[in-house]
């Protein structure tokens, strides 16, 4: 999102926001805790940026959302990935090995922007969106490109991958069972080749 962050941190976004009002945080732990899927802008933020972090990490991958819960005005609890410091979040993430960040692009399309520092697990999830039919590319520079070691993805010991997804084809991952599915297994099918941390 292109738009000015109304905060610069969650610290500061937790003076005048209220959890459970405002915003919930969803944290689960899943049989893999090395592979982190997040959505740090959900629900009405970023909307379709839960569903498929949700349907990614099903039962085998830690889940952690922050999701916007405000009847309207979800825009101002957007804070930006390389400041997003909410505590819960980076403790998953630093237990992480590998890490997925879900997040939504402005535009107005179905193209998926595929960066972040993870360059293997990158590279890996682009070809199996690629197959699955989806329209992604890798991005290495600009804002979108999730090179920032302070991006909350990047905080795994890996790195991490960063998912920015057009408004159109989220809005399909939302109403769609089919297309949620195809997505998520997609990202699923390349966290797949990860051996497990022994």
């Amino acid at each position: 999102m292109a738009d000015k962050d109304t905060y610069s941190s969650f610290g500061d976004l937790a003076l005048s926001e209220t959890e459970g009002a405002d915003f919930i945080i969803t944290c689960l732990h899943g049989a893999r805790d090395d592979i982190l899927i997040l959505a740090p802008h959900g629900g009405k933020i970023e909307p379709g940026t839960s569903e498929l972090a949700r349907a990614v990490a099903g039962s085998d991958y830690a889940l952690y959302l922050f999701e916007g819960t405000k009847p309207k005005g979800n825009r101002t609890l957007h804070v930006t990935s390389t400041n997003f410091d909410e505590p819960r979040a980076m403790v998953l993430a630093g237990a992480a090995t590998h890490a997925v960040g879900i997040h939504g692009l402005a535009a107005e399309d179905e193209e998926i922007e595929v960066g972040g520092l993870d360059d293997a697990l990158r590279d890996l999830v682009n070809a199996s969106l690629l197959e699955a039919g989806f329209l992604s590319r890798i991005v290495t520079s600009g804002p979108y490109a999730a090179r920032d070691p302070s991006n909350i993805c990047n905080r795994a010991r890996s790195g991490g991958v960063q998912l920015e997804i057009g408004r159109v084809l989220r809005d399909k991952i939302r109403a769609d069972t089919a297309v949620r599915t195809a997505a998520a297994e997609a990202v699923r099918k390349a966290l797949g080749s990860i051996a497990p941390v022994s």
